[in-house]
């Protein structure tokens, strides 16, 4: 499995170097913006991405893109750039019997081969950082709520 990661990494690392475009947006769907907010929209996304290569290659493009001084400084930059908070609070990074699993989405993989090629960080690593984002998810939507009121 590890062989395979690593050859799509690879690929991917290529495919970037042959492509390097100066877009700031990305539009795969033609009326939804990122981040995403809705779980329907991400399911969209997804479909989108895993069904047409080009899209899914403009997507890792995009967010090969997104600065970051480290490994977790990208990975908390790159995911808020696909889930709004929102959406964030209705996945959990395992899945439980009510929210489904954020680590098994093809953008959560996808973010993290992105960011395996440009830092080698290891699965652990990223794992930690994501996973933080979607515990902590609910505190940013009740923030946000508290300084609108």
């Amino acid at each position: 499995m590890m062989v395979k990661m690593t050859e799509e990494i690879l690929a991917v690392k290529l495919e970037a170097r042959k492509h390097r475009q100066d877009s700031t947006s990305f539009e795969v769907l033609d009326s939804k913006h990122l981040p995403l907010s809705t779980k329907e929209a991400l399911e969209e996304f997804e479909k989108t991405i895993e069904e047409n290569e080009e899209k899914l290659h403009k997507f890792k493009e995009f967010i090969g893109k997104i600065g970051g001084d480290g490994a977790a400084q990208f990975l908390r930059a790159a995911i808020r750039k696909v889930f709004a908070d929102d959406l964030a609070v209705t996945y959990s990074w395992k899945g439980t019997a009510t929210k489904p699993s954020a680590e098994r989405l093809l953008v959560v993989t996808t973010i993290k081969n992105v960011c395996y090629i440009k830092f080698l960080a290891t699965d652990k690593v990223m794992n930690g950082v994501l996973q933080k984002h979607f515990v902590h998810a609910g505190d940013r939507v009740a923030a946000k709520r508290n300084r609108t009121n």
